[in-house]
């Protein structure tokens, strides 16, 4: 019998989870929310939402499942709930960040 390999564990985060009545859509400045959530943003997680991200500048690279995606000014990408990604530490990045659930 072979040894069973034991999957990673990503944190998952949750926008308002539990709160019927709290906001379902929320929009953010990328750099600010970044720099206030250094801690988590640039390690491997998931949301139970779904993510926008608009990159309005380049720089940096950013890390969605088993992906590495060089930024370029005007990126979008689009994050679904359950998928693992991360920013890379130490970029200062201009753009939006809009958060949204299933509800929505």
């Amino acid at each position: 019998m072979g040894v069973k390999k034991k999957e990673p564990r990503f944190e998952e985060y949750h926008l308002h989870k539990g709160r019927i009545e709290a906001r379902q859509f929320e929009v953010f400045d990328l750099g600010e929310y970044l720099r206030t959530n250094t801690a988590h943003a640039c390690i491997p997680h998931s949301h139970s939402y779904y993510q926008l991200i608009w990159f309005k500048s380049e720089g940096g690279r950013h890390y969605i499942d088993t992906g590495s995606f060089a930024v370029k000014a005007d990126m979008v990408f689009m994050v679904a709930k359950g998928q693992v990604h991360w920013f890379e530490p130490g970029q200062e990045h201009v753009g939006v960040l809009i958060h949204f659930n299933g509800s929505f």
